[in-house]
């Protein structure tokens, strides 16, 4: 989402490029996508019971007229179940919170203030910025929200390297994400896939703690986070 000189310079520093790969990395107008992201929580005192939400989404950046680019989609949750007996096609409503994209790159979840707070923390974590300048790491931070009483929090990425994904070069980079100014703060960690040509972020897996079940009370739960792009909504991006 950032020009991929950024990110290249720092792979050619530890060898992990040639200079050829000095790439244009950057979130462009006019794509399209579908992903699915599962939220999955485990009770802190019963390994074995597990609530798990899996929600459908669709999404398209465009660019505004005063030039920003925005993400217009949202998210339906296609299924739910609880422990082994799976409830397939039990239908929600959509997530009423949207994906913002700033004129500098950066992702910005804003939330409806009919929003469930909860769901909308744990989407923080799929949020994913490219850095401003070379670094063996970057941060980025996300701001607080007066619905539903949101804290500030930040994610800290580092790159570990290029792969292929659905036939496209990918960057993974593994990162943390932590809640601040919390009591008892929404914590995770994982690893994602972001395409090279366009920024996006493809695959994320995340475990963490201290997350509250969307609709639920204030327990807190052990929790994991799986976030994919349909690959065939990938198709026509550009490369």
């Amino acid at each position: 989402m950032i020009a991929g000189w950024f990110v290249a310079a720092l792979l050619l520093s530890q060898g992990e490029l040639a200079p050829q790969d000095a790439l244009q990395f950057t979130a462009q107008p006019g794509i399209s996508w579908k992903a699915t992201f599962k939220q999955s929580f485990y009770a802190p005192r019963s390994a074995q019971q597990e609530i798990a939400f899996e929600f459908t989404g669709s999404h398209r950046i465009v660019r505004s007229a005063d030039g920003q680019l925005q993400v217009e989609g949202g998210w339906l949750m296609s299924q739910m179940w609880m422990d082994d007996d799976k409830l397939p096609g039990v239908k929600g409503e959509p997530i009423p919170y949207r994906w913002d994209l700033a004129s500098n790159g950066f992702p910005r979840l804003v939330m409806d203030e009919l929003g469930d707070s909860r769901a909308f923390r744990l989407a923080r974590i799929v949020a994913f910025a490219c850095p401003m300048k070379p670094s063996p790491y970057w941060l980025e931070e996300h701001p607080a929200s007066d619905v539903g009483q949101v804290p500030r929090a930040q994610h800290t990425w580092k790159p570990l390297g290029t792969e292929t994904w659905n036939g496209r070069k990918a960057l993974r980079i593994e990162f943390e994400f932590k809640e601040l100014e919390r009591q008892h703060p929404l914590l995770a960690t994982g690893k994602l896939l972001a395409d090279w040509s366009t920024g996006m972020l493809v695959e994320l897996y995340a475990e963490g703690t201290n997350a509250q079940l969307p609709g639920g009370e204030n327990e807190q739960y052990d929790f994991r986070v799986e976030y994919r792009v349909d690959p065939s909504t990938a198709v026509k991006w550009p490369r």
